[in-house]
């Protein structure tokens, strides 16, 4: 009769369906019939419709139990969990890496050992001015409350103390042997007095370069420059290119009443000349 042999056939195939894993059973493409809402899909099971033939042209639904379902969605919910908690352990390291060796990355005195370091190093004519016929002297600045020596080159016009001296923040990598071109140029043609210093852990001077140590290197130049007899020190101004144009910025904002003009080399392209009137 046509009972037995749909008790057969369902027998057959659940002893089929057996046999394969428990969270898909399928034979063919399956559709999910009709559930009440998401929540029931948890809480209930997912019915699926396998491809084959029952009572009504249909296989027998088969149900994935809870159980398994419940382990599934936990499974990918503790995945989830461990990728996010990875991924924000990772970003936690890059964070604390880049903030640890930021100075690193922005200042390069050697230019990661593509120049040389030291002036002393530096191809001939970029020495000293004296090679190229300059009179100068080194000038050394000490930081206040730090074992910091900066190493500098002041070059004097005749009669300097009547002369405006401008001192002249370089830019990064490299040291001030490296922009005699400019000191030249500005010393013969402006008939100023100069003063181009390094920047701790830049060419000779002493200490690591940070941007709170550059900013005191600044500040105790101007007030060894205001101590020296030779020089007025109502005629200085500061001149900075690239990252020098920075410092020379704090330095007019920080001592508004004790610069006379501030110039800015921001890039190769662009310039900004500003003269800032004392209040005095």
């Amino acid at each position: 009769s046509a009972a037995p042999a749909t008790a057969a056939a369902r027998a057959g195939y659940s002893a089929a369906a057996a046999l394969r894993p428990p969270l898909v059973r399928r034979l063919g493409r399956p559709r999910v019939r009709a559930t009440p809402s998401p929540l029931a899909l948890l809480h209930t099971g997912v019915t699926l419709t396998l491809a084959g033939t029952g009572d009504d042209g249909q296989p027998p639904p088969e149900v994935v139990p809870p159980s398994v379902m419940d382990s599934a969605v936990s499974f990918l919910y503790e995945g989830t969990k461990s990728t996010a908690i990875i991924v924000g352990g990772l970003a936690s390291v890059a964070i604390i890496l880049l903030y640890t060796y930021q100075d690193n990355l922005l200042y390069f005195p050697d230019a990661g050992g593509q120049i040389p370091k030291s002036t002393r190093d530096n191809p001939r004519g970029f020495q000293n001015p004296g090679q190229r016929g300059l009179p100068y002297e080194d000038y050394y600045v000490d930081v206040p409350g730090e074992n910091v020596r900066l190493h500098s080159w002041l070059l004097l016009q005749p009669e300097p103390s009547d002369k405006v001296t401008l001192i002249y923040f370089h830019g990064n990598a490299g040291n001030i042997g490296f922009r005699l071109d400019n000191v030249q140029a500005m010393y013969e043609v402006l008939g100023i007095n100069i003063m181009i210093m390094d920047y701790r852990g830049y060419g000779d001077s002493t200490g690591s370069p940070s941007e709170a140590g550059i900013k005191r290197d600044a500040e105790a130049c101007l007030d060894t420059l205001r101590a020296d007899d030779r020089i007025d020190p109502g005629k200085i101004g500061v001149f900075g290119r690239s990252l020098g144009g920075s410092v020379a910025l704090y330095l007019a904002a920080a001592r508004p009443t004790q610069v006379l003009t501030l110039t800015l080399t921001l890039n190769l392209t662009l310039a900004l000349a500003l003269t800032l009137t004392p209040t005095r």
